[in-house]
């Protein structure tokens, strides 16, 4: 079904369609869909006691507080558990990074993703096409809140040793 005005000629509209594409790509880099999460009222959202922090301060999460029990539901109120998601709620014998924080033993959501990042980077958290790189928003890059660099596949060799 051909959704774009009438007016323009169909030798145009596929190009018009990519460059909508493109566009609305661009700007889904520089909105960060976390940004609730600065607001102190937001913390026991996710957290089972409000971080410590001073008169006036906005919550960045770098206060230490503990987090829900069940953080794959947590997470999931918000975001869909795609087919291309790592399995969550997975139980680990082996050593996990420090830096990679892990639940009762379990790999969850916030192994791999600390909520509270920024949202884009001057450095390429993931590898990215072409046109990611040519749209990259000046010079920025969606982190998706990863804890570290996956661009080279770094953070899933930080567990998965091949």
């Amino acid at each position: 079904m051909n959704t774009l005005p009438s007016n323009i000629p169909n030798v145009l509209q596929p190009l018009l369609l990519v460059a909508l594409f493109i566009a609305g790509t661009a700007s889904a880099e520089t909105r960060d869909v976390h940004k609730d999460l600065l607001y102190p009222e937001k913390c026991l959202e996710c957290h089972t006691e409000k971080p410590a922090s001073n008169p006036g301060e906005i919550c960045t999460g770098k206060k230490s507080a503990p987090i829900k029990n069940n953080v794959t539901e947590m997470c999931t109120s918000c975001h869909d558990y795609g087919d291309r998601s790592h399995p969550t709620d997975v139980e680990v014998d082996f050593n996990v990074p420090g830096d990679l924080p892990i639940m009762n033993g379990r790999i969850t959501c916030v192994t791999c993703h600390y909520p509270h990042a920024n949202c884009e980077s001057e450095h390429r958290f993931i590898s990215v096409s072409i046109l990611e790189n040519i749209f990259s928003g000046g010079g920025k890059y969606k982190t998706y809140f990863l804890r570290r660099s996956n661009a080279h596949g770094e953070l899933c060799l930080a567990c998965h040793n091949y």
